[in-house]
């Protein structure tokens, strides 16, 4: 499912991504400190909606758990949309 929000989002069908991408944090279990995967999900979502405030909450979360490895990467990810909220997706990543 994640693989086709990031097309959705690709192709500029934000609603669809949206959908998507809430669908997939409401099927995720709680998060493990060592891998804030529901977070990044969110993360993702609130870039489509254009909602800075809900990417940084996430971002902020997931930055603090940077001493695993799949948060240090997904940290880095989020830190370009933070940088582009008003922008493509294409762009932003």
């Amino acid at each position: 499912m994640w693989h086709l929000l990031q097309m959705r989002s690709m192709a500029g069908q934000h609603q669809q991504a949206i959908k998507i991408g809430k669908s997939i944090a409401a099927a995720a279990a709680n998060s493990k400190p060592s891998f804030l995967w529901k977070e990044y999900v969110l993360a993702s979502v609130a870039f489509l909606e254009g909602g800075n405030k809900i990417l940084l909450k996430n971002r902020k979360l997931i930055a603090h758990h940077q001493g695993n490895k799949p948060n240090t990467m997904n940290s880095a990810i989020i830190d370009k949309p933070i940088n582009n909220i008003n922008k493509s997706y294409i762009y932003a990543n």
